[in-house]
């Protein structure tokens, strides 16, 4: 039963199809999302994230992120990885 489901993979190569990241499960819940580089540099920091990161001028790897729910306090980690 996971009311969020958390893309481990997306392709913004600018084809119309799995341009951006997109949490299902997000909705209006507050949240905030960051993702880092393998050297732990902050690549996005986005309060309430709204599906839209589209990884400009970030190159094809693998990421980590950390999503908080601020409802429940819930923490979602892993990896993530741009293909173009």
């Amino acid at each position: 039963d996971c009311d969020v489901i958390i893309p481990n993979v997306f392709t913004p190569n600018g084809d119309g199809s799995n341009d951006r990241w997109v949490i299902d499960g997000l909705g209006k819940r507050g949240n905030t999302v960051r993702v880092f580089n393998r050297w732990g540099q902050l690549l996005l920091d986005a309060t309430n994230y709204a599906n839209n990161w589209s990884a400009v001028d970030v190159p094809d790897g693998t990421y980590y992120f950390v999503l908080v729910l601020n409802e429940d306090g819930r923490e979602f980690t892993g990896h993530v990885t741009i293909l173009r």
